[in-house]
């Protein structure tokens, strides 16, 4: 059944590497280079917006409004929820931050970052760091709130709020190489970050990035994929609310395949935003221009595909389409399978030969649905039916197109997250549901 919240934009599964400048003490001293500095090339200069920023030897390259995207060059997970860091397999050549995501770079004070899992990585050699970051609030304010991991242990979350602000990541330490990473928790309508750089202490400083994964998957959706409200419960701490500090992207669907997978993850998830309507039916900013842009509130970023090539694609969009509002009707299939196989075009058209994954998230249910809406069913039909999306794409020579329906989720057990979203758990059995549905059709 559909539970009284708002459906979230559909994930699909994007990996973006960024290999641009690294704003480090190289010294030890704790020292921070001017912002915007590239340390990713052999002279350390700062490329022009526009231009690759990525590290030698990647594929990555700029987008047209200067946003980085290095295709080949970021941190692999290779166990579920494992970060690989340390000394081990760390890039050859010069010291470098490596950014994970779409990053907007036109902002000589730092590039800036608003999708949800963003990552900006350094290894470096010393035993404390601090990261300086300005918030700018999104639609639905702020603040953002993201994750620290040092070494490949997780620790508590930092708040997001000023501008120019240090923030203390790694304290402490034992003396020698170590690995930090930032990752963004929270979606783009709760603030749009510039990094501005990381500032070392008790060493060498900054040090070569570490290896990038071999695979790539990009994962286009809305917030129930991609960890919103995921560490509260409907019944106490979140009744009637979603605060922020309880959405954790690493506890989403979208990374936890990403992460069994051992893949760089990119994420444009965004919620309430469809493929024909959004939930806020006075938005018109659908899902597929939020797609082609490195910041999803800023019409002025427009994303270059061609500068990152994802391996796999998936797709979980759909609910906001058919959640009711004010009593309305349910959409006619064949206008939302036009907006959907538009979308599916775009990615096709950008990715030849990725794998695309069309699928439809558990908590899209015809049970419960309000009088004339048949979600499950609806999309279904729209995506797998006689003349679907990929039936029709699949009958006309996609041989890397595919269709999953999630397992329905059961409630309330599934459903305790803020607004009935799903919990840790849920999204754990989904992820490890739809790896087993990647791996048969890839190989991997």
């Amino acid at each position: 059944m559909i539970r009284p919240l708002p459906f979230l934009a559909t994930a699909t599964l994007s990996l973006l590497i960024v290999g641009f400048a690294g704003c480090s003490s190289s010294d030890g001293g704790g020292s921070t280079p001017t912002p915007g500095d590239d340390a990713s090339t052999p002279d350390g200069t700062t490329p022009p917006p526009g231009t690759d920023g990525s590290v030698p030897g990647t594929d990555g390259g700029g987008g047209s409004d200067g946003s980085a995207s290095d295709g080949g060059d970021t941190d692999a997970a290779s166990d579920a929820g494992a970060d690989a860091t340390l000394d081990a397999g760390a890039d050859a050549g010069p010291p470098a931050v490596r950014f994970v995501g779409r990053f907007d770079t036109r902002d000589a004070t730092g590039p800036r970052m608003a999708w949800p899992g963003s990552r900006v990585i350094a290894r470096f050699d010393g035993t404390d760091a601090t990261v300086k970051l300005t918030q700018v609030d999104g639609f639905s304010g702020g603040p953002s709130y993201f994750n620290v991991i040092v070494d490949g242990a997780v620790g508590a979350p930092i708040t997001v709020t000023g501008v120019s602000q240090d923030y203390a990541v790694a304290a402490g330490l034992a003396a020698g190489t170590h690995v930090v990473e930032i990752e963004k928790r929270t979606e783009a309508n709760l603030g749009t970050v510039r990094f501005e750089g990381f500032t070392f202490q008790g060493g060498a400083g900054l040090l070569p990035p570490p290896a990038a994964p071999a695979r790539r998957i990009e994962v286009l959706g809305d917030s129930t994929i991609d960890g919103f409200g995921v560490e509260g419960n409907v019944n106490n701490t979140c009744m009637n609310d979603a605060p922020p500090q309880f959405h954790n992207v690493r506890q989403g669907m979208a990374f936890k395949v990403a992460s069994t997978l051992g893949a760089d993850l990119h994420l444009m998830a965004y919620s309430g935003k469809g493929v024909f309507r959004n939930e806020d039916r006075g938005d018109n900013q659908l899902f597929e221009l939020l797609y082609g842009r490195t910041l999803p509130e800023d019409g002025t970023s427009v994303w270059s595909f061609a500068g990152y090539t994802p391996d796999a694609v998936v797709i979980a969009l759909g609910g906001a389409d058919y959640t009711q509002v004010n009593g309305d009707a349910a959409p006619s299939e064949a206008n939302v399978k036009a907006k959907y196989d538009a979308l599916v075009g775009k990615v096709r058209t950008a990715y030849p030969n990725a794998y695309i994954f069309c699928t439809v998230w558990s908590q899209i249910k015809d049970d419960g649905a309000p009088a004339g809406y048949t979600p499950r069913t609806s999309l279904t039909n729209i995506l797998n039916g006689a003349g679907g999306v990929v039936t029709t794409r699949k009958a006309g020579g996609d041989a890397k197109i595919f269709f999953h329906l999630f397992a329905q989720a059961a409630y309330p057990q599934d459903e305790t997250g803020c607004y009935y979203h799903a919990n840790d758990a849920h999204h754990t059995a989904k992820a490890a549901e739809l790896v087993t549905v990647i791996k048969n059709a890839t190989g991997w």
